[in-house]
């Protein structure tokens, strides 16, 4: 004899929004973490047709099947606590579709990816990763725990598909996790039951990790690059551009979320004419002095927009790269690429180390960067 009233229900969009903290990171920024942007998105948040949902976190050995959070209709306060990425997605995504959006967000800084798989996918995987379930682990980091948490509680939600911005902790185990992003993305379309969805992810911003000049960031974005070629309905957003050497946490997300809005509404909402595909390697050929580069995504050629270009490396079959001149060739649509130090070129890299020097970035004449590169396998 109850009645039970609900009010102000909206039918749109959902997606969800996970990963580790440049996707918890709020737009009201984070302690030394300013967001660009911040200050106009506030003063403009107030839509009721933006809907918000936090997930707190959870870590636990066992699926849990509640969790704790609350939605929001978007305006300053709910804005300022939510993901920068997750909420400047949805304003494109909303302001172009003209439906209401809502964004869920499950995310904790700091956290592995096995965190966010299943018991039973995890085990598929080789020993060294089953060393996260030990119990001096972090729990954010611990195999499955987040899952556990704060995906099993949702999967039942009838969601659109998913972002996913993380791999910074990841790192040092590169090797595995073009596969384990595989096995997340399975994962997931399996339980929430609601197709193969669209799952769209953001490659590691540049930054130096104590060394600049190290290559483990370019060996990881290479495992980043080949998950996203490999996963069905799947795409990757480059950031080569966007880092800050000493802030592991850009503060330009207001580009991520467009970046990714861009593939949704092209590959998913089918809206033509919108730039999204990145440019990657085609291929590269040697030729007397000089190596000629071509890419895929970059049906206009590649441009500079007027900067020099940087961040390009060359080497002999000595295996020592060099600092080395790139030129757009106009005709051919072709980078040529050359070093003094090097007369017979066998291998070409760009943009492949933890944070590449200069502002000289290689583009599509859309504007969406090319992903770093080599050509070698030292």
């Amino acid at each position: 004899n109850q009645k039970v009233e609900l009010k102000n229900i909206l039918l749109g969009e959902v997606w969800l929004c996970s990963g580790q903290s440049n996707m918890e990171m709020p737009v009201k920024g984070g302690f030394n973490s300013p967001i660009n942007g911040a200050f106009d998105a506030l003063l403009e948040a107030d839509n009721s047709n933006i809907r918000l949902f936090t997930l707190n976190k959870a870590s636990s050995k066992t699926t849990q099947d509640t969790c704790v959070g609350s939605w929001s209709a978007a305006n300053a306060e709910s804005v300022s606590k939510f993901s920068a990425v997750g909420y400047f997605y949805a304003k494109q995504l909303q302001r172009i579709l003209n439906v209401p959006v809502g964004m869920i967000c499950s995310s904790w800084g700091g956290s592995s990816i096995e965190a966010w798989i299943n018991k039973i996918t995890m085990a598929k995987f080789p020993e060294p990763l089953k060393l996260n379930t030990q119990e001096k682990t972090p729990q954010h980091q611990r195999a499955s725990n987040l899952y556990n948490g704060m995906i099993n509680p949702i999967k039942k939600y009838a969601i659109k598909g998913a972002i996913w911005y993380q791999g910074e902790q990841n790192r040092q185990e590169y090797l595995y996790y073009a596969g384990l992003m595989k096995g997340l993305v399975e994962n997931w379309r399996n339980d929430f039951g609601v197709g193969s969805f669209p799952f769209y992810f953001v490659q590691i911003a540049p930054y130096w990790y104590n060394n600049s000049k190290d290559t483990l960031s370019g060996k990881f974005c290479d495992e980043q690059l080949k998950a996203s070629m490999e996963i069905p309905n799947c795409g990757m957003v480059v950031t080569a551009d966007l880092g800050e050497e000493k802030n592991i946490h850009p503060a330009e997300k207001v580009t991520i979320g467009k970046r990714l809005a861009a593939m949704a509404l092209s590959e998913t909402y089918g809206i033509k004419g919108i730039p999204n595909k990145t440019p990657y390697l085609k291929n590269a050929v040697v030729k007397d002095s000089f190596i000629l580069v071509s890419f895929e995504n970059a049906p206009n050629g590649v441009s500079s927009f007027g900067k020099v270009l940087t961040n390009f490396e060359i080497a002999g079959e000595d295996k020592l790269f060099y600092p080395a001149k790139a030129t757009i060739n106009l005709k051919s649509n072709q980078l040529t690429v050359s070093a003094k130090e090097v007369i017979k070129p066998v291998a070409v890299r760009y943009g492949y180390c933890n944070f590449p020097q200069g502002k000289g970035f290689l583009y599509n004449t859309m504007g969406l960067p090319v992903a770093p590169f080599r050509t070698d396998n030292w």
